[in-house]
C-alpha cells in the first residue's frame, strides 16, 4: 500500500500504544515453507515470489551439480597447452621408477590421485621433453611382452581395475623373466629391478639368442 493510503490514518494506526500490542500478536513472513506460516490475506503477488524463491533455489542447486560434474570431468583427462600442442600429462610429469609390476598397474589404470592416465594412452607427443620420449619408448617394449603374454590368454582388456590388473601380470609375469644370476653369478633380487633396468635386460637377451 502507499505510505499516503487513507488506513494509516485510522486509530488503529495512529495509536502507537496499541500497534505495539498488536505487533507482539501477529507473525509476519513470505508464506515459504521455512517460516511454517500460510499467507492470509496477502496479495497474490507474494505466493509469486515465494515460487520464485523456490525456482531460484533449485536452479543454483542444479548449477552447483553441473560445476561439481565439470570439475570431475576436466580433472579426468588433464591436458596442458605448451608450444601450441595439446599434452594429456602436466609440464612436471616424470615416468617413475619402480617395479614391472607396479608399472603395469600405471600402464593399464593410471593413477587418479595424481590426475595421471594409463600410461598406454600416451604417446611421443605427450611427452614435456625428448629425453622422456625416449624413456616411453623404452618402457613400451617392456609392457608390450607382457601385453603380448596376456593376449594370448585372453587377459588383455580395454578397462581394468587393480585387482584385475594385478591378475593380468601375475598370469603373465614370465613374459617378463630375467636370468637369476647376474655375469658374475650373484643371484638377482628380480622382484626389486626396476622396469628399466628389467628392458636392459631383455634387449640383451634378446641380442644372444
Amino acid at each position: 500500500l502507499s505510505p499516503k493510503h487513507h488506513i494509516f490514518e485510522t486509530p488503529l494506526f495512529l495509536d502507537e500504544s496499541l500497534l505495539g500490542q498488536l505487533s507482539t500478536r501477529v507473525r509476519t513472513g513470505n508464506g515459504c515453507t521455512e517460516t511454517h506460516i500460510r499467507p492470509t490475506g496477502i496479495p497474490p503477488h507474494v505466493a509469486i515470489l515465494c515460487e520464485m524463491k523456490w525456482v531460484k533455489d533449485g536452479l543454483v542447486d542444479t548449477l552447483s551439480k553441473i560445476e561439481t560434474t565439470r570439475t570431475d570431468t576436466v580433472k579426468d583427462i588433464i591436458t596442458e597447452l605448451e608450444k601450441g600442442e595439446f599434452r594429456r600429462v602436466q609440464s612436471d610429469f616424470a615416468i617413475p621408477d619402480c617395479s614391472v609390476r607396479q608399472m603395469w598397474l600405471l600402464w593399464v589404470y593410471g593413477n587418479k590421485t595424481k590426475q595421471i592416465p594409463p600410461l598406454r594412452q600416451l604417446d611421443g607427443r605427450d611427452m614435456p621433453s625428448r629425453k622422456l620420449q625416449k624413456r616411453l619408448s623404452q618402457l613400451r617394449y617392456v609392457m608390450s611382452k607382457i601385453e603380448k603374454a596376456a593376449a594370448s590368454k585372453n587377459l588383455l582388456h580395454d578397462s581394468q581395475n587393480v585387482d584385475e590388473a594385478t591378475q593380468v601380470f601375475v598370469a603373465c609375469a614370465g613374459s617378463v623373466d630375467v636370468d637369476r644370476r647376474t655375469e658374475h653369478s650373484r643371484k638377482r633380487r628380480r622382484g626389486q629391478l626396476s622396469w628399466a633396468t628389467v628392458g636392459k635386460l631383455l634387449r640383451k637377451m634378446a641380442k644372444q639368442q
